[in-house]
This record gives C-alpha cells, sequence and structure tokens, in this order.
C-alpha cells in the first residue's frame, strides 16, 4: 500500500490512517482470554487470526518439494503490522507537508474521484486530529519500540535457545522492519524534534541489533543470501549509528563475510 509507484491520493491515505492506528492496538493473548461460552470461541478466533503470521515459499516450490530459498508472502502478526503500516502512512503525509497542517483543518480534504473507494469508512476530523497529535504519535513511537525490543530480547531469544532458527529469523525480520520504519518517519520532514532526539538513536540501534541477529539466523539456516542482505544492511547502518559496540560491530562484518563466501 505504501510502496505502489504511483502515488497515493491524499484521502486513500486518511482512509486508511485510522484503520491502521486500530489495528495496532494490543492483541490479547490466548491465555488471556477469559472462560466463557460462544463469546470465549469468538475471542480463540479473533486472537488466532490477529497473531497469526506466515512465512511462505512459492506454490510451485512446495508441490515439487525443491529445495530453493526465499519466500513468496510473509505476513507480520497484527501487532506489529499494524504499527508498520500506521508510521508508513504518517511517514508519506509528513513528506507531503500534511501531517502539521492536520491541526488547522475544518473538514477532511477529499478529492473528485474518491480514491478511497464508496465503501471505505473514512475517518472524522476529530479522529484524523486524535491519531496524528503529538502526544498520541509521542506514545505510539514509544510502544512501537518497547515490541521490537521485546521481540528481539524475548521472543527470539527464546525461540534462538530452542533451536527454532527460522522462526527467529522471522522475528527479528519483522523488529527490523519495525524499527526501520520508525527511524524512517523520525527523519521525515515534519516528524518533531522533540520525538527524533528522544528516539531516533534507540531506533536506530535495535534496527542493527535485529538485521544482525537475522543475518545469524540465515546462516544458521544455510539461508546465505537472505543473511547477506540482512549483514550488508546490519553492516551498512552500524558504520553510522551511536551506540553500537565495536563487538556488534565485528560480529555483523563477520557475519557478512560468512554469507558472502558461503552464497558464491
Amino acid at each position: 500500500m505504501t510502496h505502489v509507484p504511483d502515488p497515493l491520493p491524499d484521502p486513500f491515505i486518511f482512509a486508511f490512517l485510522r484503520v491502521a492506528y486500530v489495528c495496532s492496538q494490543k492483541v490479547p493473548r490466548l491465555e488471556e482470554i477469559p472462560p466463557g461460552g460462544p463469546e470465549e470461541l469468538n475471542s480463540l478466533h479473533l486472537s488466532v487470526e490477529r497473531t497469526q503470521e506466515v512465512a511462505r515459499k512459492p506454490h510451485w516450490v512446495v508441490m515439487k518439494n525443491l529445495d530453493v530459498p526465499g519466500y513468496s508472502s510473509i505476513l507480520y502478526p497484527e501487532e506489529f503490522a499494524g504499527p508498520i503500516a500506521f508510521l508508513r502512512l504518517l511517514l508519506l503525509l509528513s513528506e507531503r507537508g500534511l501531517l502539521s497542517q492536520v491541526p488547522s483543518w475544518s473538514a477532511v480534504p477529499s478529492c473528485n474521484d474518491d480514491a478511497a473507494g464508496p465503501d471505505a469508512k473514512k475517518p472524522t476530523l476529530s479522529q484524523l486530529k486524535q491519531i496524528t497529535s503529538p502526544p498520541v504519535i509521542r506514545k505510539f513511537v514509544s510502544t512501537s519500540l518497547k515490541r521490537v525490543r521485546e521481540l528481539r530480547e524475548v521472543r527470539g531469544r527464546r525461540e534462538v535457545q530452542e533451536g527454532k532458527f527460522s522462526d527467529a529469523r522471522w522475528s527479528y525480520a519483522c523488529a527490523s522492519e519495525l524499527s526501520a520504519t520508525i527511524s524512517a518517519f523520525l527523519e521525515s520532514p515534519q516528524a518533531a524534534t522533540e520525538l527524533k532526539s528522544t528516539f531516533v538513536d534507540d531506533a536506530k540501534k535495535e534496527l542493527v541489533l535485529c538485521l544482525g541477529n537475522a543475518a545469524e539466523m540465515s546462516i544458521r539456516e544455510k539461508e546465505y543470501l537472505e543473511g547477506l542482505k540482512f549483514a550488508s544492511a546490519a553492516v551498512a547502518i552500524g558504520a553510522t549509528c551511536t551506540g553500537i559496540t565495536e563487538t556488534v560491530v565485528a560480529k555483523n562484518k563477520n557475519r557478512y563475510e560468512t554469507a558472502l563466501s558461503a552464497a558464491h
């Protein structure tokens, strides 16, 4: 949605901004669902749906049982996909100079072709002002960074300890994408200076750590091309990132050399 070649019309962004925001709320875990009749079953189905993640190889690869690297589709759980989408949409608004204009609007802008579609549930002006307000964005960025750290330090580490290197790779990849999106938004033209000074260094540090870990898991799974992509990004970003230790820099350079050698 945010990477299509043709520019998205503004009303399209407004229509999906609130959807992405709502889909960024914390998802109840199965063990948190209270027991009790049909409501329990509905909650269970919703929880499974919202926490589902997919990393699938092309259909023809699966059908022929071929050992081919790479995936045709990767879907992250909603509590990570939601923030990624929301921050990307905020980034588009910032790049277009619209983010700072929202507080002065008396109506949500529209266009003649209604690009978002006649059935799209568009946000009200008050909803749009609320979810783009500086306090809400600050809290959103802070919460998203906490999710990145938890994914890296808790879930990813547990998967590594259990020998689930493929699962750990996609946990680190997911954390990498969210931290990269946070960094991109914080460095956009209309992101608040206070936001950038508070969070951008932490977001970049998490990005380097997660990319390096994703590279390591790829190498352990013998997915060397994937490992090379992750490691090269970790090395490049780490070179300009404060807070990254020499140990981490050396590890990522070693991962890059290992993946490069094995890939050829």
